[in-house]
């Protein structure tokens, strides 16, 4: 039988130890050494000098204070030494260094359940902010070559993450640290929900802090990103459309249509080209070129749709007319967009396989399963919409299937939090795998869009003109 001797024999740690040996075959705690002694069932002394009994093993849970003490006496009665304290100096270690060659000890860090949580939940918090200056940097990237406003958001957003962090870092442990713990613990939160709460938290406060000075942002990033002199664009046209300009308004609309037509289509065939790199690896040079190519067309096949539409809406035309431009002006903004989330889910792989980060399994396997979806239903709307098909309860039927699509997007964030500290994720792999999940639930938001525009059916006064 192995005889213990606890050391803080009366504090929380060794109540728990001496619970737990009770009832072991194996090892008893033969008394306790603790500076403030009280009835425990065992004999407990105030310091070493007065213990009588035979010990195997110390078990210390106290402080570091008198480690000399506690070492020499474990040399004297050849025991081992378990230290489970903490705040050793560095002279307190070099002692314990030179004591390792005559006293078996076992040094650990402090072993309470709050101070592991609480370590746990500095790294994630940490990562938290680490995560907003992340997306800042990406935020520049993508504002090169922009328009103006979207430089001058991104600047924005670098001075509102910037500026929040430094004030966190520095209300981390005594103001942000404690609350988050406080809050989470009332409402019964594991560490997945307080890492939440911390970004939220940031987020509202740091939201709160820069409302005062929104004047004077403004007038700052006007400042620092003027207007850009416009240029005229010069480039084939993509539709032909300018040819129709002065036909019939009636005609006109039929022919933008097939315009609106071809744009669902490209969606669809990005989707698809999208899936298929997916199954390479993102290896194939020529699809990659070909789907950067097409979104370009797209873009170019709705400013240009969109301005022959508006100069129609000059002249004079009938309700039908007018009901159908509106919609189509939507659509085609839509789709835009959704073609935009494509290419960026596209560049976001494409600088993971460059930088070669791997992300979970599972998770790439979610990512293929909505993309499935958001294609299949993608292509349930471009054929109502190209074959005149019923538009009843359209908008109830996507407003369902965006609940479910919803909720699975909910469904894998929650499963990527659990396993990206396990799995060891590179921040940057977190900060791509967090965007492709937001890209994909605007894809359906905008896809919920479409069907509201097309809500409830519109039926031309006459059949499609031939072109």
């Amino acid at each position: 039988m192995i005889k213990v001797l606890l050391c803080g024999a009366c504090g929380k740690m060794g109540g728990n130890v001496l619970s737990l040996l009770a009832n072991d075959s194996e090892a008893t705690v033969v008394c306790g050494v603790d500076l403030y002694p009280k009835e425990i069932g065992i004999p407990v002394y105030t310091s070493f000098e007065n213990v009588q009994e035979d010990v195997d093993v110390i078990i210390d849970f106290s402080s570091p204070v008198d480690i000399e003490k506690r070492l020499e006496f474990a040399k004297t009665k050849g025991a081992g030494i378990v230290l489970a304290s903490t705040g050793f100096t560095s002279d307190d270690l070099a002692l314990i260094q030179k004591y390792e060659s005559e006293v078996a000890i076992f040094r650990t860090a402090n072993l309470s359940l709050g101070i592991n949580l609480m370590q746990a939940l500095v790294k994630a918090a940490a990562l938290v902010l680490g995560e907003n200056i992340g997306t800042t940097i990406t935020a520049l990237m993508a504002s090169i070559g922009a328009s103006t406003n979207a430089r001058r958001v991104a600047y924005f957003h670098t001075l509102f993450n910037c500026i929040g962090v430094c004030w966190a870092l520095a209300l981390f442990f005594p103001v942000l640290l404690p609350t988050v713990n406080a809050l989470g613990d009332r409402w019964g939160m594991d560490d997945v929900a307080k890492i939440a709460l911390t970004h939220s938290l940031f987020n509202v406060t740091n939201t709160i802090v820069f409302l005062p000075f929104v004047g004077v942002a403004a007038a700052f990033l006007t400042k620092i990103a003027p207007e850009r002199a416009s240029k005229p664009k010069k480039r084939a046209s993509t539709t032909g459309l300018a040819s129709f300009m002065n036909d019939d308004p009636i005609v006109g609309i039929e022919r933008s249509r097939l315009e609106i037509q071809r744009m669902f289509g490209d969606c669809q065939t990005l989707a698809r080209d999208l899936a298929t790199l997916k199954s390479e690896n993102f290896e194939n040079e020529t699809l990659v070129a070909d789907s950067f190519a097409l979104e370009k067309t797209l873009d170019a096949r709705q400013d240009e749709t969109i301005d022959f539409i508006s100069s129609l809406t000059t002249r004079a035309f009938t309700v039908d007319v007018a009901v159908s431009a509106r919609e189509q002006v939507r659509l085609a903004e839509e789709l835009e967009t959704i073609s935009d989330y494509f290419v960026g889910v596209l560049k976001s792989n494409l600088k993971l396989r460059e930088l070669e980060l791997p992300t979970p399994k599972e998770i790439d396997e979610s990512f293929v399963e909505l993309l499935v979806y958001a294609t299949e239903s993608l292509e349930w709307i471009g054929k109502i919409f190209a074959e005149w098909g019923s538009r009843e309860n359209l908008l109830e039927e996507m407003t369902a299937r965006r609940v479910r699509y919803v909720a699975r997007v909910k469904e894998i964030r929650e499963q990527f939090l659990h396993s990206m500290f396990e799995a060891r994720l590179d921040p940057q792999a977190i900060v791509a795998v967090d965007y492709q999940l937001n890209a994909w639930r605007r894809v359906y938001e905008h896809l919920h869009n479409i069907a509201e525009a097309m809500e409830p059916r519109r039926v031309p006064a006459a059949k499609p003109a031939a072109v």
